[in-house]
């Protein structure tokens, strides 16, 4: 875990997360996006990924079943921008 954490930079999820979140606001509060605008822009146009799944539902609800790594979740954008979400 530390060297993910090293080679991506983690974000802090917000602490609702554990009853789940909109992968837009995640998205948002993890800093992937810009705006919920762009986050659902990305989402539709098959640029965004959990746990390097694709996702193309902005309605989406991201919840701890979504954790795979120990307390994290993997974000990306595109093929090269990371973000790795501590869930506390």
């Amino acid at each position: 875990m530390r060297t993910l954490a090293a080679k991506f930079r983690p974000r802090r999820s917000p602490r609702g997360a554990g009853e789940g979140i909109g992968l837009v606001d995640l998205l948002v509060k993890v800093k992937v996006a810009e705006s919920k605008g762009a986050a659902r822009k990305l989402i539709e146009g098959g640029g965004a990924y959990l746990n390097n799944e694709r996702q193309t539902l902005a309605q989406r609800t991201v919840t701890l079943e979504d954790v795979k790594m120990p307390g994290a979740i993997l974000l990306r954008s595109g093929k090269k921008s990371y973000q790795l979400a501590l869930v506390r």
